[in-house]
């Protein structure tokens, strides 16, 4: 019976694909963009929410962004998000999101993943391009190769506060805030 509320919820969940530049999310809505090792969650004006990095190695490069998709999730429902927008840059995990392959032979984290959309709340899917990710892709590169415990930004590291700018900015430029 729990099975079925999954699939009705991630048949409702919104897929997206093809955005060109980073975009705010909604007023009411916490966006997270992923890169594997690093999940970074913005509000609307496109301000820093939260940053968590981790280095996942036992798994292939899909499992790792579908980790990292899965900590994110985790992150946004911490802070009490009840609306999230996921960007991620992996088209095979994209897909991998899709209510047509529930069921049949994934990585074991696609259980989780689900059964995490299964609750309460409203999460759309995106994939975006590498340029999109900016932020996220210059923040895993950050990754220590021996943080296996994980590592929390309250604030942006001085190395991407530049990127975070820029998506401000453009954000301005569009009339968005």
């Amino acid at each position: 019976m729990k099975q079925e509320g999954i699939r009705a919820k991630i048949r409702n969940t919104g897929i997206t694909q093809r955005i060109k530049r980073w975009e705010a999310p909604p007023e009411d809505c916490v966006k997270v963009n992923t890169d594997g090792a690093k999940d970074l969650l913005r509000d609307s004006n496109g301000d820093w929410i939260i940053c968590f990095s981790k280095v996942i190695r036992i798994c292939s490069v899909v499992e790792a962004k579908l980790w990292g998709l899965f900590k994110g999730l985790l992150h946004a429902r911490r802070i009490g998000a009840r609306k999230v927008a996921v960007e991620l840059d992996s088209n095979e995990a994209f897909k991998m999101l899709s209510p047509r392959q529930q069921g049949l032979a994934s990585p074991a984290i696609m259980q989780h993943i689900w059964e995490l959309m299964g609750e309460n709340w409203s999460v759309t899917f995106s994939f975006v391009r590498r340029e999109v990710n900016k932020l996220a892709d210059n923040m895993a590169k950050l990754a220590q190769r021996d943080d296996f415990t994980g590592r929390i930004f309250q604030t942006p590291p001085k190395v991407v506060r530049s990127i975070l700018q820029e998506d401000r900015h453009g954000l301005m430029a569009r009339g968005h805030m």
